[in-house]
């Protein structure tokens, strides 16, 4: 009972976030913008990344060569790779525990998924289809999102101090990083960018 209760004060308090905080237009499509939000809870560390495509591979229609597929598989594998997107504090001994990907136009073969390709499709499909009331564009232009979640379990939270992000060098066409942090005792907004790469937590 005391971890549902204590859940169900999180998402509140995340909720809330959502209101208090500056607008960062989460489903908006802005080349060189992404967004993220932090969550912090008991042990855990989740991370939820939206960006366009473009940001990580440089296109966002469907992969037609083999050098686009291979881009995108490189991509996936640096993303769930330790230590190449997101460096928590040390002393707080954190360890990735999953990195779920899912993105527009892209089946979960190359994003290094096992879940069935006809659900990864559908659910894409879905995905594009709400986009589209976010999205103003002209008609036949392609539009295309990447959704990533990335949770760490903590032994030692308590030493949670920071993030870095080498995101945000890593792909170059990251130009600005929207952040929303909600943990038990806080909550706040932050804007990285390439010279500015580290979400203060305490």
């Amino acid at each position: 009972m005391t971890i549902s209760i204590h859940n169900a004060r999180l998402a509140a308090l995340a909720l809330s976030v959502s209101f208090s905080l500056p607008a960062l237009a989460l489903d908006a499509h802005v080349h060189g913008v992404a967004n993220m939000d932090v969550v912090v809870d008991n042990q855990q560390i989740t991370l939820h990344v939206h960006t366009p495509l473009a940001n990580l591979i440089g296109f966002e229609h469907p992969p037609k060569t083999d050098k686009d597929r291979q881009t995108v598989r490189d991509m996936s594998a640096h993303l769930r790779k330790v230590n190449t997107a997101f460096i928590p504090t040390a002393a707080a001994r954190c360890e990735l525990t999953s990195v779920k990907l899912d993105a527009d136009n892209l089946s979960g073969e190359l994003l290094g998924e096992s879940s069935p390709s006809g659900k990864q499709h559908a659910h894409a499909h879905e995905h594009q289809h709400d986009q589209g009331h976010n999205h103003k564009h002209s008609e036949g232009d392609v539009h295309a999102d990447l959704e990533g979640t990335f949770i760490f379990t903590c032994a030692n939270i308590q030493q949670l101090h920071y993030i870095d992000v080498p995101l945000l060098t890593a792909f170059q066409g990251i130009n600005q990083l929207d952040v929303q942090v909600v943990t038990p005792t806080r909550q706040s907004a932050a804007t990285l960018n390439a010279t500015s790469t580290r979400i203060e937590l305490k």
